[in-house]
Formats: C-alpha cells, sequence, structure tokens
C-alpha cells in the first residue's frame, strides 16, 4: 500500500514532505522572534519595576520597595540589581539573614561587584556566633551595595503661603509710617533629579505673590487708617541643589540651596483711605525680571503610592525691581524677600 504524505498549504498551493520542511523551519523562526519579543518586554517591565523599588528604598518605603524588586526580580530572574535592592531593603527592616540570601543570589549571577562581596563577607561573618564582625548600618548598605541612583525620582504639585515685604532704601517706610509683611500664597509643581543618594537637582515652577504693606493713621481722624498694600505675583522659576541627610526611618530630610528667576506677572498698588480703596496698575514701573537666591530646608514622608513633601525657605531678592525713573540718577533700592512654608504631593 502506498503511503501518502499529508500536505502542507504554503502560499495558497498544496505540497508534500517539502513543504513541510519549509514550514516548520518558519514556525521555528517566528517562535524564536516571539521569544525575543517576549525576553524584551520583560526586560523592559522588570527595569520599571527596579526604578519604582530604588525611588521606594531612598524614601524609606522597604516594603514596597521589597515588593516591586522581587516582581523585577520575576520579570527578569536575571535582574541583579532587582536582587540587590531587595537586599538593601531587607537589611534596612532587620532581616539580616534574608538580606544576605538576596545579596549572594545576586552575587551569583553577576559576580563582579567587588562593593557588594565585601558587604557579603562582613554580613555573613556577623551572623555566626564565633565572628566579631560589626555589621554596616543601613547607610553604609545603600552607599557601598546599592551603588548610585540617578534619574528622575520624583515629581509632583506643592502649594502654601509666602510671609513677603520688601527690603533695601526704596521700600523704607515714610515718617508715622509703619512696614508690615503681606500674606499671600504660591502654588506649583517640581521635578526632582537625582545625581546620587545624597544629592539632587530639582528646579521648580511657582506662582508666587509677593509684596508688602504700610499703614499709617491719619491725622485729626481717630481709628481711621491709611493702608497702602503693594501686590505683586510672579512666576518663579528656583533651580535647587538638595542634600540629603542620611537617617534610618521614613523620614527623609534635606536642605537645599540655588538660584531663582522672576518673572513679573502683575504688580498693582491698592490705596485704602478709610473706607474707599483705589487700585492702580504700577507694573510699568517695575522690573520685569527679578534674580534671588532661595534656600532652606525640608523632608519627605512616604504614602501609599507616592511622598509628602515640605519644607520652608527663604528667598532672598539679589536685584532691584524698581525701574530707574525720569531725573533719577539711579532706580531705588527695593527688593524683595519671602519666607514660605510649603507642602506637596510627590508621584
Amino acid at each position: 500500500m502506498q503511503v501518502v504524505k499529508p500536505a502542507t498549504v504554503v502560499g495558497g498551493k498544496a505540497n508534500g514532505g517539502e513543504a513541510r520542511g519549509v514550514s516548520m523551519t518558519a514556525v521555528l523562526v517566528c517562535l524564536a522572534a516571539l521569544g525575543l519579543a517576549g525576553h524584551a518586554a520583560a526586560q523592559t517591565n522588570a527595569d520599571r519595576l527596579y526604578q519604582q523599588a530604588v525611588a521606594q528604598y531612598n524614601a524609606g518605603d522597604y516594603r514596597g520597595a521589597i515588593k516591586n524588586a522581587e516582581a523585577a526580580a520575576q520579570a527578569d530572574p536575571q535582574h541583579w540589581q532587582a536582587w540587590q535592592v531587595d537586599g538593601n531593603a531587607r537589611y534596612a527592616l532587620g532581616d539580616k539573614q534574608g538580606a544576605l540570601t538576596v545579596y549572594q543570589y545576586s552575587l551569583r549571577i553577576n559576580p563582579n561587584n567587588p562593593q557588594l562581596k565585601s558587604f557579603v563577607d562582613q554580613l555573613s561573618g556577623a551572623l555566626q556566633p564565633t565572628q566579631a564582625a560589626k555589621p554596616a548600618t543601613p547607610t553604609a548598605v545603600a552607599a557601598s551595595a546599592a551603588g548610585k541612583v540617578s534619574g528622575v525620582t520624583g515629581k509632583g504639585i506643592k502649594v502654601g503661603l509666602n510671609l513677603a515685604t520688601l527690603t533695601g532704601k526704596g521700600a523704607d517706610p515714610d515718617p508715622g509710617e509703619s512696614k508690615k509683611s503681606r500674606m499671600g500664597f504660591a502654588v506649583g509643581g517640581f521635578l526632582t533629579y537625582s545625581l546620587n543618594n545624597r544629592w539632587a537637582i530639582q528646579p521648580e515652577l511657582l506662582y508666587s505673590q509677593k509684596g508688602v504693606k504700610y499703614e499709617q493713621e491719619v491725622l485729626g481722624v481717630p481709628g481711621v487708617t491709611f493702608t497702602n498694600i503693594t501686590n505683586l505675583t510672579y512666576l518663579d522659576i528656583p533651580i535647587l541643589v538638595k542634600a540629603n541627610i542620611p537617617m534610618d526611618g521614613s523620614f527623609k530630610p534635606s536642605v537645599f540651596l540655588g538660584p531663582a528667576l522672576g518673572i513679573l506677572l502683575s504688580a498693582e498698588q491698592e490705596i485704602d483711605f478709610g473706607g474707599g480703596k483705589v487700585a492702580i496698575d504700577v507694573k510699568q514701573f517695575m522690573s520685569g525680571i527679578d534674580f534671588g537666591l532661595v534656600f532652606g530646608a525640608g523632608a519627605t514622608i512616604p504614602v501609599a503610592g507616592g511622598k509628602v513633601t515640605f519644607d520652608i525657605r527663604y528667598g532672598l531678592g539679589l536685584t532691584t525691581i524698581d525701574k530707574q525713573q525720569a531725573g533719577e540718577t539711579e532706580a531705588a533700592d527695593t527688593k524683595n524677600a519671602v519666607i514660605s512654608v510649603l507642602v506637596g504631593y510627590a508621584f
């Protein structure tokens, strides 16, 4: 009896055994391509989860860091950095044995990591009762085992209050006047770019109300006060250099310093004669650009899905905000000065 091979359709025609060979080759090529594509997708997902784990570790959210590091390692079991961050977070939580196990797995994948190997040797000896080696602190783990962390580690919004005034001879009160601070608000966004575990650059964009208030009693009219308020609004662009202060736990303090550019949006003189108010646009008499220096301190606290931030800062004006007027040899010396308290949320 003659055995007839089943036909395989290739290019719309039925062929015998030779066509079957061509079809199987095509199938193998397609499977290989799908495998490579799947591996690339897994690698991308693992890198994304790893970056999230690093950000959570830096914010003190160690349990969240473990969760994302394990997910990254599950997506790509050869991702040694994910295993390493997993170990860092476990050590910070006090699980030294668990950290050691994870560190050793990371070293099996990437043995060319002398800093981690040195720490693992020290930790392994410390966990043995016969050894007297003292393990490093979680801060040391972050510095030696985690390596440098760079890139965008936070972005978000912030809002707060300004306590503003003007300084310089041009802002001195007239005889009988008293100068007071003007209360305003500030709102905007920020982006944090970490250079490593300690240093970061944070540009911000803030709508900010500034100015000053003068009061004077009206002569001969008891209880009536003449009020003169300078209302200034700026689009402030500070570029801050942040130094994170190493500290165990979820509370992460920092200090910062940097230049700031202010773009004048509006300027108004509000005069109250004790019952009647007059508002005068004085933007034409003001400089459109203000340069200053911002410095202060703040902290972040991790919450579900992000971080709450708060800071207190001082904005020191470095250039006069008045324009030189006709008949004047130079512009009046008037500078902004603002104390701000801001609260924000970082994603």
